[in-house]
């Protein structure tokens, strides 16, 4: 069996802003998973909601274990990352015993989920970069935990 899958994140405002992930899948054009959650709004950045848009994939691969899969994302960071164009760093231990660094990298322990997961499907998983206009319906469903709790994106206020 093969599938296509996408993912989302949304995080208003950004850094530690409410922040959501949203995910589908098909199988022959047809959605055989869909689904959204709620991150929270501390240590929450775009890149947090991104990792959790892929985890919640990964998770349910898991469980399908398909012979291929195609995930499709919006974010530079996270397939870039997933498919080791970019390094990823490690917590130091100043940032393992809760110390915010300059520049600060929450997402860190997202990635390892995913690495972790990756590591539990059998079949080939790979990893396109899609632009944002492509990714709507995933985008759609990271959105929807935050409007279902009235929260507003502060972005949008500024360009109506």
């Amino acid at each position: 069996m093969h599938v296509d899958c996408w993912f989302d994140g949304a995080c208003w405002p950004n850094p530690n802003g409410h922040a959501a992930s949203g995910a589908f899948i098909k199988h022959e054009g047809v959605v055989i998973y869909s689904g959204s959650r709620y991150i929270g709004c501390q240590g929450t950045t775009n890149n947090v909601a991104e990792y959790d848009g892929l985890n919640l994939i990964l998770e349910k691969l898991v469980e399908l274990q398909p012979a291929s899969a195609m995930i499709y994302g919006d974010s530079d960071l996270v397939i870039k990352q997933m498919t080791g164009r970019w390094k990823v760093g490690r917590l130091t231990r100043s940032e393992r015993n809760g110390k915010t660094p300059v520049k600060v990298r929450h997402y860190i322990p997202y990635y390892y989920k995913a690495v972790d997961l990756l590591g539990r499907i059998q079949g080939n998983v790979d990893f396109v970069w899609i632009s944002r206009d492509l990714n709507d319906q995933a985008d759609l469903l990271s959105r929807q935990p935050l409007e279902d709790r009235k929260i507003t994106n502060p972005y949008e206020r500024m360009f109506t």
